[in-house]
């Protein structure tokens, strides 16, 4: 495999995979939270699952965009890790909150209980998806 199709094919695969993991966790303990109060509808978990794997594309697809940048551009030089996966993780978490805190002009406090809920679910989805492809990403 050239170094090209290595790089394009990291930047992918994170993209495609990074929000799918936390995706399906939440719909998974948004239906276990429902089914234990007697509110899950049968009809309605598609519509749940839709639902909730958009918003994890939506959110965590620039992230996962960002850090599939990053294990790309690392893996240039060095071997990928289970450790450059997870830097890379935290990084992009951070670089995405940051400019959408400062490109928003918002005024108030940082939103620290956003990005730690968003960084937890990004580091055991780049655990994961690092755990599938390290094959891929032996040199």
């Amino acid at each position: 495999m050239t170094h090209a199709s290595r790089f394009g094919l990291t930047i992918v695969v994170s993209t495609l995979l990074g929000p799918l993991v936390p995706g399906l966790a939440i719909f998974f303990a948004i239906a276990t939270l429902q089914a234990t109060r007697s509110e899950l509808d049968l009809s309605s978990v598609s519509d749940l699952l839709l639902l909730v794997l958009v918003g994890a594309y939506l959110m965590g697809g620039v992230i996962a965009l960002v850090a599939g940048m990053f294990i790309a551009i690392a893996s240039l030089w060095y071997r990928t890790t289970l450790k450059t996966t997870l830097l890379a993780a935290v990084a992009a978490n951070v670089f995405c909150y940051l400019a959408t805190f400062v490109h928003s002009g918002i005024s108030g406090p940082f939103p620290f209980s956003a990005l730690l809920m968003s960084l937890a679910l990004s580091l055991i989805s780049a655990a994961l998806c690092w755990l599938l492809l390290r094959r891929h990403f032996a040199h």
